[in-house]
């Protein structure tokens, strides 16, 4: 007997870790199987743009390291009491920590569901759960010019911690550092 996702809660979210049928289900862009997996509904905005080409990726490194699955991507669903249970985007790990304690987040909400908070909220407690684990240091990349970007990281207790480039664009990199960790 195959047994549920593992599932992290906040008041308004539920964060899965999908299982390998989910996985399944979103790579092969079935939303109606990812729907009834989740037991939400998916709208025809998913995934989101950043998530589309990780999928394969993501199926193939879960399926060669299962053990490491809650370090890579969790899918958020709104489980806000009075609206409809909707998977609205998805964030998570890109990978397992290092020797140092350290991972680097990325998280994509939808844009119907954007503005609302569901990003910090879900984000916020993806740390936690990180900090709970052998995470001293949690760092997030996004382009200085997107500004809602830069909110979420702020809201979320990051600072600015460094630049990066990606696909050839200049990024910046903030960071947050468990309680008690002495590299602030």
């Amino acid at each position: 007997m195959e047994s549920g996702p593992f599932c992290l809660g906040t008041s308004r979210l539920e964060l899965v870790a999908p299982t390998p049928d989910m996985l399944a289900a979103a790579a092969s862009f079935d939303s109606n199987r990812l729907g009834e997996l989740l037991t939400a509904r998916v709208t025809e905005e998913w995934p989101p743009e950043l998530l589309v080409d990780a999928l394969d990726y993501l199926m193939n490194r879960i399926g060669k390291h299962p053990d490491e699955s809650v370090w890579w991507m969790w899918l958020f669903v709104r489980v806000e009491e009075g609206k409809e249970r909707v998977l609205i985007g998805n964030g998570g790990f890109k990978g397992p920590p290092g020797l140092d304690g350290v991972v680097e987040c990325g998280y994509a909400i939808l844009p119907e569901f954007q503005r609302h908070g569901y990003a910090p909220e879900g984000v916020a407690r993806l740390i936690e759960w990180a900090f709970s684990k052998r995470v001293r240091r949690v760092t997030a990349q996004t382009f200085p010019q997107l500004d809602a970007s830069v909110k979420v990281m702020e809201k979320l207790g990051m600072k600015q911690s460094g630049h990066g480039v990606e696909d050839g664009m200049e990024t910046v990199e903030y960071a947050v550092c468990r309680p008690g960790c002495d590299d602030d």
